[in-house]
């Protein structure tokens, strides 16, 4: 498959397909491995990438409440902030000039903002 992601788990390599589909709102998810107990981690890492475990409509819901962020959030409803493929945990860093309703989000906050100044 092209666009394959290869992935290295215990010695074993493994690789990994996403496609988007936007009809169903939905990932697919193609994973090669020659071990199953090697899936977990794989599943693990997919989700992080993706950010599939976030609760994107509360998420939403609440920076939509600042009116820098509304537009935003209705242009790219159910962005999500990506992760990484290797660490396990990205810590958002929070300065001082943060608006404080955006602190439990605000890698999400960063995200619209990010996409908004990409066009």
């Amino acid at each position: 498959m092209a666009g394959d992601r290869r992935l290295s788990l215990d010695g074993q390599q493994s690789s990994v397909a996403v496609a988007h589909l936007p009809a169903r709102n939905s990932v697919m998810v193609t994973i090669r491995s020659p071990s199953v107990k090697a899936l977990p981690a794989i599943v693990a890492r997919v989700r992080r990438v993706f950010d599939l475990g976030a609760d994107i409509a509360t998420i939403g819901s609440h920076l939509a409440r600042d009116p820098k962020l509304a537009p935003l959030i209705a242009k790219r409803p159910g962005l999500r902030a990506p992760g990484d493929w290797e660490r396990e945990t990205l810590v958002a860093t929070i300065d001082d000039h943060t608006p404080r309703a955006w602190r439990p989000w605000h890698a999400y906050a960063n995200q619209h903002l990010r996409m908004a100044s990409h066009g």
